[in-house]
């Protein structure tokens, strides 16, 4: 379990070490700024670094804010398709060659707030088989 998106803290540091004594693997923390694509790199660097070949990849960062159309600030419209889907796409595609390495067809899935999509990818038969799925779902800012 890789965990990312906060400034650590103390908390964060207790929660991860609780984890991390009950799990039968290893829990780690990256506080990556999923709005930032080097960051993300870095994290699933990192991560494969750290704990081994990514095996499955599950994207759940989220944010949301409602308001009419006339009303909705910019800068909150662009913090939401950075962080629902921007972050899927960049932590897809950082990961997605490991995947690869251990899986024709990598099991991907990212949770987003919005959109319900499935990624293809050509298999080495030539068959498109599914990599990705974003499910919605809902999260506070």
């Amino acid at each position: 379990v890789q965990t990312c998106a906060l400034p650590i803290s103390d908390e964060i540091e207790a929660t991860r070490a609780a984890l991390d004594a009950k799990a039968s693997g290893s829990v780690g923390y990256n506080g990556a700024d999923m709005t930032k694509p080097d960051q993300i790199a870095d994290l699933v660097a990192r991560t494969e670094a750290d704990m081994g070949q990514v095996d499955v990849l599950v994207n759940n960062a989220g944010i949301q804010f409602v308001s009419p159309i006339e009303e909705f600030p910019i800068e909150k419209w662009d913090a939401i398709i950075a962080i629902n889907l921007s972050s899927a796409f960049h932590t897809i595609r950082a990961a997605l060659p490991g995947l690869k390495e251990i899986n024709d067809c990598p099991a991907v899935t990212a949770v987003d707030v919005e959109v319900d999509v499935v990624t293809r990818l050509r298999s080495r038969d030539d068959e498109l088989v599914p990599i990705g799925m974003l499910h919605r779902c809902t999260a506070s800012a």
